[in-house]
């Protein structure tokens, strides 16, 4: 019985490094999608009708926002570790505003402002594009990615 006990503990024990050693989440998937959400919402925000398929969209916006700040962009994954902290402090920051916009979009559409939804939306892509400038790599090798 004790031997069993031991055996449980050093596997727990090992699991518990081996998952410490993997890589940190990337935030490419969730950002693939976030892409395509807002391509259709570009489409669709005038339209008082397209509402209830507005707020779909905003919805699986807001859930991949959430699963991509929860990531580390490689940009500041291969940084050394005490540069890491403060950058990966000022992503999250960055992230929450995002996300706090985007639930702003799902009130404005709800209540059937769409012309405020249309102003909030701009203001998304000008986070997205304050993100991509910040932490992630132009394809020169530079700190973010002014061109897009």
């Amino acid at each position: 019985m004790f031997a069993v006990l031991i055996v449980s503990v050093l596997l727990t024990a090992n699991e518990q490094t081996a998952q410490r050693q993997e890589p940190p989440a990337r935030p490419f998937p969730f950002m693939q999608e976030m892409e395509q959400e807002l391509r259709e919402l570009r489409t669709q925000i005038n339209d008082p009708a397209q509402n209830k398929s507005s707020l779909d969209l905003v919805k699986r916006l807001e859930q991949n926002s959430v699963g991509a700040r929860n990531a580390v962009p490689p940009m500041i994954a291969k940084l050394p570790l005490a540069q890491q902290t403060p950058k990966i402090a000022a992503y999250k920051v960055l992230m929450s505003k995002l996300i706090a916009q985007e639930q702003d979009l799902a009130k404005a559409l709800r209540a059937g402002q769409n012309t405020k939804a249309v102003e909030i939306l701009q203001g998304i892509v000008r986070t997205r594009q304050e993100g991509h400038d910040k932490f992630r790599p132009s394809r020169l090798g530079q700190p973010g990615n002014p061109g897009r």
